[in-house]
C-alpha cells in the first residue's frame, strides 16, 4: 500500500521512467529552439521607405499639375519627420487645395462628436 502523505511520483522514475523521458526530451527541445534564433533573421536593417516618399519620388508623375486633396493625420511624417502637408505645399506643379482629417483633427487635439 502506497503512504500517500510522501507519495511523489516524479521522484519514483522506475513506474514513470518512459514519461519523464519525453517530458525531458519536449523540454530540451523547446530549450533548443528558444536558445537559436531562426535562419531568416539577420541584424541588418532593411531599407524602409514610406509611402509619401515612394508617392514623390517613383509615382509623382500622377499627381503632377493636379489639384490634390490630402488625407492625414498627425502621423503623416516623411522619414526626417517632416509633414507631408508641408511637403506638399511647397512641392512645385501640385497645388494642395483640401486635407481631410479624422475626427480628432489632423493634429490630433481636436474633441471627438
Amino acid at each position: 500500500m502506497i503512504n500517500r502523505i510522501n507519495y511523489r511520483p516524479w521522484l519514483n522514475p522506475g513506474k514513470n521512467k518512459e514519461k519523464t523521458r519525453r517530458i525531458f526530451c519536449l523540454l530540451a527541445l523547446v530549450v533548443v529552439i528558444l536558445a537559436f534564433p531562426a535562419a531568416g533573421t539577420c541584424n541588418a536593417t532593411a531599407a524602409i521607405k514610406l509611402g509619401n516618399e515612394v508617392l514623390l519620388e517613383s509615382y509623382y508623375h500622377l499627381i503632377e499639375g493636379k489639384k490634390v486633396g490630402l488625407v492625414t493625420n498627425q502621423t503623416g511624417v516623411n522619414s526626417r519627420g517632416i509633414s507631408f502637408i508641408d511637403i506638399l505645399a511647397v512641392t512645385e506643379g501640385t497645388k494642395l487645395v483640401a486635407l481631410y482629417a479624422p475626427e480628432h483633427g489632423i493634429d490630433g487635439t481636436a474633441r471627438g462628436g
